[in-house]
């Protein structure tokens, strides 16, 4: 198994980690991600013209709604003032699931304390 220790991977927060599902939730919003691994600045026009060309039905307003969720959860980010805005990816998602373990083990200090309150 491939450990990423170093590589600057980090476990969000509880609320971005929601930010990012729901970013990630929609058709339209994985396909701007993915769009976006390039690294490099799009403009959001030329994303809208993409978009269309895939058979996604958008407008600009509807492209810039969707990257607004994703600047949200901290995986794109928008610049640019005036007519021209631009996008860039500014993050990776690695998704992990393990197997259901159950709830943690009491620590040895819980299990003391219940052993001399039973004993009292």
């Amino acid at each position: 198994m491939r450990t990423f220790a170093g590589e600057g991977w980090s476990t969000p927060s509880p609320e971005q980690q929601y930010l990012i599902a729901k970013g990630l939730s929609h058709p339209l919003r994985r396909w701007l991600f993915e769009e976006l691994g390039s690294g490099k600045k799009i403009r959001l026009a030329e994303l809208t013209r993409r978009a269309a060309a895939r058979g996604f039905k958008v407008t600009n307003a509807i492209v810039r709604y969707h990257l607004f969720l994703l600047e949200r959860a901290g995986l794109v980010s928008i610049e640019g003032s005036g007519r021209w805005k631009y996008a860039q990816r500014t993050a990776d998602v690695r998704l992990q699931v393990r197997k259901f373990l159950g709830p943690p083990l009491p620590s040895e200090e819980e299990v003391e304390e219940d052993i001399k309150e039973v004993f009292r």
